[in-house]
């Protein structure tokens, strides 16, 4: 009886060191899975400051062609003014000649006429 509970000892002393070996072979993997996981998350947290950089430059990028943009069509903008002003006062040049043009050929006839 005692060499039978010797040997089912033995038998269960085995059984745990072969379970404290395989739990052993399972910590290694999850600690080779967690540094792998770590290594990961650095590089995606590294992908990550590089993009928000990436975005923050695009979006300056962005605003100042908006600013650039907004100066080009103020400029336009004056631009026709000073066009209107310009073909306003050549319009009222020309009505002015035209008039005194007129006024002149009158007073022309009338003299003729005299």
């Amino acid at each position: 009886n005692a060499q039978k509970r010797g040997k089912e000892m033995e038998k269960a002393v085995q059984e745990n060191a072969r379970i404290l070996e395989d739990l052993k072979r399972q910590l290694r993997n999850l600690e080779k899975q967690c540094a792998e996981q770590k290594a990961a998350t650095q590089i995606l947290e590294s992908d990550r400051d590089h993009l928000l950089e990436e975005e923050a430059r695009l979006q300056e990028h962005i605003r100042q062609r908006n600013e650039t943009f907004q100066e080009m069509r103020n400029s336009r903008d004056d631009i026709d003014r000073e066009l209107s002003r310009a073909l306003s006062e050549g319009d009222r040049q020309k009505g002015a000649m035209e008039s005194s043009s007129r006024d002149f050929a009158q007073q022309k006839e009338i003299m003729a006429n005299e």
